[in-house]
């Protein structure tokens, strides 16, 4: 146990690839959390994974785009089921992007656009067990939520690989995965955005729908 915990001090894993943001996230949650301290800071999932079930975190800070090819949405999936406080802050502002966030249950969604005094009232409110979406997101969300259409992470990652140009049995190559899952993947998407008003047929009409969407 550090003097830091024996001190009372709550830890914080930040999950992010660039150096600079980390340390400035660390000093500002520090100016929130007197003696917080940070076991550890970085970019790889698996070692933040390793030190959350090895030490008593308060909340995860989590950057989508860590630069290690892995898919933003998984990521979240798996830190979502440790069962802490997950407070995202990312360049990645699409509204698809954010409703799936916030569907796979992270606590709060703020861009890295944001005022600095909505960040501490995102991590504040994260800590209490309410959900935050930062002012410039709402709007976003606010003129969306009619079409929003709820896929799974392997749905979504399939769609995009599928309509990227990759021929389904790549795509279930790369996603380590039968070409049949790969395929009621894609069918049960189209299925979902058929629901929802939108009849997506061709591949091209999946590639317009996901660029559109901010997912490629």
């Amino acid at each position: 146990m550090t003097n830091q915990e024996t001190a009372g001090g709550l830890g914080f894993v930040i999950l992010e690839d660039h150096k600079l943001v980390s340390e400035l996230l660390e000093r500002r949650v520090t100016s929130i959390f007197s003696g917080a301290f940070f076991p550890y800071c970085g970019a790889s999932v698996s070692e933040a994974i390793e030190v959350i079930k090895t030490q008593e975190i308060a909340a995860v800070i989590l950057d989508l785009d860590l630069g290690d090819g892995g898919y933003p949405l998984e990521t979240i999936q798996t830190l979502v089921a440790l069962q802490l406080p997950i407070l995202v802050v990312s360049a990645a502002a699409s509204p698809r992007i954010v409703q799936q966030a916030l569907a796979l249950g992270v606590s709060g969604y703020v861009s890295k656009q944001c005022p600095v005094e909505e960040f501490d009232a995102a991590l504040m409110a994260c800590m209490n067990g309410e959900p935050y979406v930062s002012r410039d997101l709402a709007g976003h969300l606010a003129n969306s939520d009619a079409g929003f259409v709820s896929l799974s992470p392997q749905e979504v990652r399939t769609l995009v690989l599928y309509a990227s140009g990759l021929k389904i049995e790549a795509v279930a190559r790369q996603m380590g995965i039968s070409r049949g899952t790969a395929s009621e993947y894609i069918k049960r998407a189209r299925q979902k955005y058929a629901q929802a008003g939108t009849n997506l047929p061709s591949k091209v009409d999946l590639y317009v729908k996901v660029k559109e969407e901010g997912l490629i």
